[in-house]
């Protein structure tokens, strides 16, 4: 959000702005991920727990639920 304010800001019409708010993003998505460590087990089991061992949540259509359940 930053980068696009500032661009309309400064005015720089090289561009749409929204493709180096995309590209810094991306940066800032990337650079965040490097400084910091991985989550703690008790956050990746509970990750696992929720998602299953693929990592997709994937329910058994017996246990899946109705539309009335809710």
């Amino acid at each position: 959000m930053t980068t696009v304010a500032l661009w309309l800001f400064f005015n720089i019409g090289i561009v749409y702005e929204l493709i180096p708010g995309f590209i810094f993003a991306s940066i800032a998505i990337i650079v965040m991920s490097l400084a910091t460590g991985e989550p703690p087990e008790v956050v990746k089991q509970e990750f696992q727990d929720a998602t299953g061992s693929s990592g997709l949540r994937v329910e058994n259509p017996d246990e899946a639920g109705t539309p009335s359940d809710d």
